[in-house]
Order: C-alpha cells, then structure tokens, then sequence
C-alpha cells in the first residue's frame, strides 16, 4: 500500500497518509480503501486536489456496482452523480438563508444514514471538501457497531427480530417541510428494515438508526419515538463519536451499513461551503 494508516479515535476511524487520489491509482489500492473504511467505518485523506471527473472516476472504480446518478443543472455529464452540496450559488454567491435548498438540508444535522429509506440502500458515501466555513460546519460520526457489542446478550435478543420503518422525509418534517408535492411523497415511499444489521465486510454487527427511521413495529408512535431516541443517544456518547473538522482538501468517506453521522450548524449568511458528495450502492444487497 502506498501509504500509513494512524487511528482517528481509539475505537473508529482511520486516516490515510501519503496517498493521492488519481486516475493512476491502482485496482488493488482502490479496493484497500474500500475495505479500510468499511473496518474501520469512515477513513480520511487529507491533502486532495479533485475534479469532479477524479472523485467519478474514484466512485466507480472503488468497489460497488452502481454510483448514485443526479442529474443537477450546473453539473456537467461527466460528472453525473457527484453532488454539489452548498450554500452558494454556481458563481460563488451567498444563498439566501431562508432559499428551500439551503434550509431542507439543514436536516442533515440531526443524526441519521445516508438513503436507508430507499432500496438499494447506500453502501460507501464519499464527502470532498472546497470551501469551508471558518467555524462550524464539522461532520460527526458514529459506529453503531459500537453499541451492539455494549448491549447485553437479553438486549440484544429482544432487538434482533424488530423492523423498522424508514422514510426519506420524517426528518424533514421535523424541520418543518410538511408541503411537499406528493409526485416527491410517492417517489419514496416508506420502507422497512431489520434494526439489527449483520455488516458482512467486518463480521460484526451494526444498528441501522437515525433520522430517517420513522416508527418501530409493534410500537406506538410515542414509544417507538422514545426508543429510537435512547438508542441514538446511547450510541452516540463521545467515546463512540468522531467529529471531523474540516480542512480544504479532505476526502472522507464512510461506511453507511455501520456509521451514523451527522452536519454540525454554521453561519449561512456569512460563510460559505462548498462541498462534493457521492453515494455507492450495492445492488446485490438492497
């Protein structure tokens, strides 16, 4: 391998040092950072300077069937499915705080996992970073792995036959977008899933939580509510928590079958980020 790995916390996390991400990595290299970030549940690198053609080339080729496909106004078709996520507009101008954009992903700061609410799920998620503000705007990150190997052996019993239903849009309700047109409702219905997990690239197990599960079956919405709320707050004490605060350059990327994660708030009037994101499925286990 082309470069040194350093722990990111004592208990997830791994940075990879000396490595640059180009067209001439090789396959082997490609899947070794596929496989670091599904052991360790998110791995940075540091130092990159990509094009949106260099992260689709990247998403391609690093181990997954399909890469998610968008088809956005400003981005060219070579770069389908790399996604702008900003608070600027395509000549670097401030949104308006209040512009529907800006405000609906604010339900990113609430803990959850990328696209659980649709089949295929998300596998790998990838997050490069251009611009970023001077304070705030960090991403934390949890591996529910964590808390099922704190659980008792009768707790996790009574967890492992529950379903959950999740929904794309229960946790923008919660930020108050309640008008959405139903041509977007029907787009993506509720789903269900298993809340426990087998995550086949380590052999551990994970909890599938966060804000996109809407209801626990068998359970009224006031109970289901208060348990899915203890497991996100159990999961997430620091000890199992990494807060990465962002450097110009950073690629992250993150194993959504194990990983929570989620936005920290900046000053949207007055700074600017700019980031890039990519979401791989993996058809074969939706």
């Amino acid at each position: 391998m082309p470069w040194t790995e350093r722990p990111l916390t004592a208990r997830l996390g791994i940075e990879l040092s000396g490595l640059t991400i180009s067209a001439g990595l090789g396959e082997d290299d490609r899947k070794a950072i596929y496989d670091a970030t599904a052991r360790h549940g998110v791995a940075l690198i540091r130092g990159q300077a990509l094009s949106d053609e260099a992260i689709y080339d990247l998403a391609t080729t690093i181990g997954d069937e399909l890469v998610q496909i968008q088809f956005l106004k400003d981005a060219p078709p070579h770069a389908r499915g790399v996604i702008p996520l900003r608070n600027i507009d395509a000549e670097g101008r401030l949104l308006p705080a209040d512009d529907w954009n800006v405000q609906q992903n604010r339900a990113n700061e609430l803990w959850h996992t990328d696209l659980s609410f649709q089949r295929p799920r998300a596998t790998l998620s990838m997050l490069y970073s251009r611009i970023i503000p001077p304070a705030g705007g960090d991403t934390e990150f949890c591996d529910t792995r964590l808390l099922w190997e704190a659980m008792s052996e009768d707790e996790r019993t009574n967890l492992a036959g529950l379903n959950c239903t999740h929904w794309g849009f229960h946790s923008r309700r919660k930020f108050g977008f309640t008008d959405l047109p139903q041509e977007v409702l029907d787009r993506y219905p509720p789903i269900e899933r298993p809340l426990v997990f087998e995550h086949l690239q380590s052999g551990r197990t994970a909890l599938t939580i966060g804000g996109y599960v809407a209801s626990v079956e068998g359970m009224d919405n006031a109970r289901s509510e208060a348990f899915l709320d203890d497991l996100v707050a159990r999961a997430t004490v620091p000890e199992n928590v990494y807060v990465h605060r962002w450097q110009v350059g950073d690629l992250l990327l993150w194993d959504n079958r194990c990983m929570i994660h989620r936005a920290t708030p900046w000053d949207l009037t007055a700074h600017a980020r700019d980031m890039r994101g990519v979401r791989l499925f993996d058809a074969a286990h939706p």
